[in-house]
């Protein structure tokens, strides 16, 4: 997956790859914790602004959680 999103006002894009375990809770589209359910992302960045080109060079992982229908908060962290 690819899609677009606003880093500290700068646009950039990012691919990820998901591995989801919902509970029936969150396919209801209700808010979530982190360890409710099993949402984890492997990331990559796409970033031409040359303060976070950084970000292209390295692999990052994120877990997640549904804050309300359609909006999911990450938590993202960069493997060294």
């Amino acid at each position: 997956m690819r899609i677009g999103i606003e880093f500290f006002g700068e646009p950039l894009h990012h691919g990820f790859r998901p591995l989801v375990a919902f509970t029936k809770s969150a396919k209801a589209g209700n808010a979530t914790r982190f360890e409710d359910h099993y949402m984890r992302m492997a990331m990559c960045f796409d970033v031409g602004e040359p303060k976070y080109a950084w970000l292209n060079q390295h692999l990052f992982v994120a877990e997640g959680r549904l804050t309300e229908k359609d909006q999911i908060e990450y938590h993202v962290y960069r493997v060294t």
